[in-house]
């Protein structure tokens, strides 16, 4: 003859984020979204809102490291500026490479939203800023990159001057996947 043994059963907590005010409940309350349990999972706590501080090494590095490339962004922008009405500014299509400028110190600007204490409002411009500023960077490169190639061909086929050459079109260009993005 068989015999049945009865194993009592222990509720305990594995969910994440739950808590239970009786022993052995089967219902659990859910915290809040920024909120975890304590160790016994009795409580709700806040979560501590980490982030890299102004005064830390890291933050330090990268402050520094930023502001010497705004610096020599600024640099290159005056010197385009000042030797705009040479042969070789001229033939760089000035308009993209200020544009290619503009996203570069955008790019070293950025990494101060990512220093300074998170707000919704700041947490919502570094995902702003990061996308559009790429975009910037990556689109005037991928202009200037089509309008060489442009040329190039162009003197290959038949001579005739192409829409897609001109200068305004181009910085068109650039900023028209920033504006559907958006």
């Amino acid at each position: 003859m068989s015999q049945v043994v009865l194993i009592p059963l222990l509720f305990s907590f594995r969910i994440v984020n739950s808590i239970s005010t009786r022993k052995n409940s089967l219902l659990c309350n859910g915290c809040k979204d920024g909120q975890r349990t304590n160790a016994n999972q009795t409580l709700c706590l806040d979560n501590p809102i980490l982030f890299l501080h102004w005064n830390e090494v890291m933050g330090i590095i990268l402050s520094i490291t930023s502001g010497l490339g705004l610096l020599i962004t600024m640099y290159f922008c005056c010197i385009y500026f000042k030797y705009s009405h040479t042969p070789t500014i001229k033939a760089t299509s000035t308009e993209l490479s200020y544009v290619l400028l503009f996203g570069i110190s955008c790019c070293f600007s950025c990494t101060y939203l990512y220093i300074a204490k998170p707000t919704n409002v700041l947490c919502l411009a570094r995902v702003i800023m990061m996308g559009v500023t790429f975009s910037i960077f990556v689109g005037s490169l991928l202009t200037k990159t089509n309008r060489i190639s442009r040329i190039f061909n162009r003197k290959l086929s038949d001579g005739a001057p192409s829409i897609f050459l001109n200068l305004k079109v181009n910085t068109l260009h650039v900023f028209y996947p920033d504006f559907i993005g958006q």
